[in-house]
């Protein structure tokens, strides 16, 4: 949506330059927001748009660069503030990871201010406009070209690397393989191998087609998410996990692809680009429908709704819970608030910040107390995972939660259930008296 609003905003600029630059700008400013692993796209993305406007609306490309430096800006302080673990390890891996992909745009941003200052002082826009069908003929020929190398080199060669790459994967605590290099391939698992040939040929027949600014945008910008996405998902090779990344980033571009495919019949032949626009889309809408059988059509995590509403039954209506992030229970606490109306905490104890937690839910405990709440724990194993001075648990319940989970697997697409036994003690806190805050003299040196 946000990719859309983008290129109307483009698109509009000609009789709207300042609301358009601002819708843009905002649109593509506040995408990392969605995905922060789309923040170097964003980068190249508003080279584009400033190399495509330079000359013909510099209002509106002021107006745009300005919205979308106070929204990128405003967005990644937001993340910094509210998420600063997660956003910092995720920009160390886009440079680590895409050093080349950077090290390429340095180049572009170079290249771009070269021909954006040379183009001040020639009369070079003349002589373009006047050749500009026979450029964009070989412009459009060489980046078909490119797309179909990229593809097969992707497909069929990448997909084999001599030396696997490695990472570190903080659930496991080791070192996995990525199989960032197979990542195209694995489209295929999706759409189907000959579906993965009709989206290239499809966004081939995009390029080809595209005349106007906002209409090479459009395919340039999703051909730069798809390859971002394919050069390396930044994330564990677990399916179908990895694939969350599938829909924001490579989707657009390759459902764009898949309807564009007709076009390479010639526009007189009406009737035969609707039979095969209507012939690929059943056959996409099969393979989807076998994908999603494997996937889909069966219950995950079965009966732990039922076994979830007992466990609440066992709790008072006035009642805290609480359940550490470390926990294998740390899925139940959002049934346990909005279907069953407990309130529900999961609590986080990074360990720099462990003794600030446990003070802090001390003081929470105190409150809770005083207003006559019981607070409970939820944990794997009898005791509570926290220091909290003062308090004592006691076990209420104990037991086991059986249900099914689908099996992940990083080297197929997963069509498997296993058991999931997942044990469970319920307990009260209870205080001896409520804390009072330290005061100097009982402080530690």
């Amino acid at each position: 949506m946000l990719w859309m609003l983008t290129l109307f905003g483009v698109a509009a600029r000609i009789r709207h330059s300042i609301s358009a630059g601002i819708l843009a700008g905002l649109a593509l400013g506040i995408s990392p927001a969605v995905k922060i692993d789309a923040l170097p796209v964003v980068g190249l993305t508003t080279l584009l748009v400033a190399a495509v406007t330079y000359r013909k609306d510099r209002t509106f490309l002021f107006v745009f660069l300005s919205a979308v430096t106070i929204a990128s800006l405003s967005t990644m302080t937001i993340l910094w503030q509210d998420n600063h673990d997660y956003t910092v390890d995720t920009l160390r891996s886009i440079i680590e990871t895409n050093r080349r992909l950077l090290e390429f745009a340095g180049i572009l941003l170079v290249v771009i201010g070269l021909f954006l200052w040379w183009s001040g002082r020639s009369n070079w826009w003349i002589k373009i406009h006047a050749e500009w069908p026979r450029i964009q003929l070989w412009l459009q020929g060489g980046t078909i070209g490119a797309v179909l190398l990229l593809a097969i080199f992707a497909y069929f060669i990448r997909s084999h690397p001599v030396v696997p790459d490695l990472f570190f994967y903080w659930p496991q605590g080791g070192m996995i393989q990525s199989y960032r290099e197979e990542t195209f391939e694995r489209f295929g698992w999706y759409w189907q191998p000959w579906g993965l040939g009709v989206v290239v040929l499809g966004i081939c027949a995009a390029f080809r087609e595209a005349r106007q600014t906002w209409q090479w945008l459009a395919v340039g910008v999703g051909a730069l998410f798809l390859i971002s996405f394919a050069y390396d998902i930044r994330n564990n090779p677990i399916q179908p996990y990895a694939m969350r990344r599938f829909l924001p980033y490579a989707l657009p571009l390759m459902i764009i692809g898949a309807s564009a495919v007709a076009n390479w019949l010639p526009k007189t032949w009406v009737r035969r680009r609707v039979l095969m626009t209507t012939a690929v889309t059943i056959g996409l809408m099969l393979g989807f429908w076998s994908v999603n059988q494997r996937m889909n059509a069966h219950d995950e995590y079965p009966g732990l709704i039922e076994e979830t509403a007992k466990l609440a039954e066992q709790i008072p209506d006035n009642a805290v819970m609480l359940v550490s992030d470390e926990s294998s229970l740390a899925r139940l606490p959002s049934a346990m608030e909005f279907v069953f109306g407990r309130a529900c905490l999961i609590v986080r104890t990074p360990p720099p910040l462990r003794h600030r937690v446990d003070l802090a839910l001390r003081k929470a405990c105190d409150l809770w107390t005083k207003q006559g709440r019981p607070i409970y724990v939820l944990n794997s194993m009898a005791g509570v995972p926290w220091q909290i001075r003062g308090a004592r648990s006691l076990m209420k319940l104990q037991g086991v939660l059986q249900t099914e989970s689908t099996i992940p697997s990083e080297k197929n697409l997963v069509t498997r259930q296993s058991l999931m036994a997942i044990p469970y003690t319920l307990s009260e806190l209870r205080f001896d008296s409520l804390s009072a805050p330290p005061t100097t003299a009982n402080r530690s040196p």
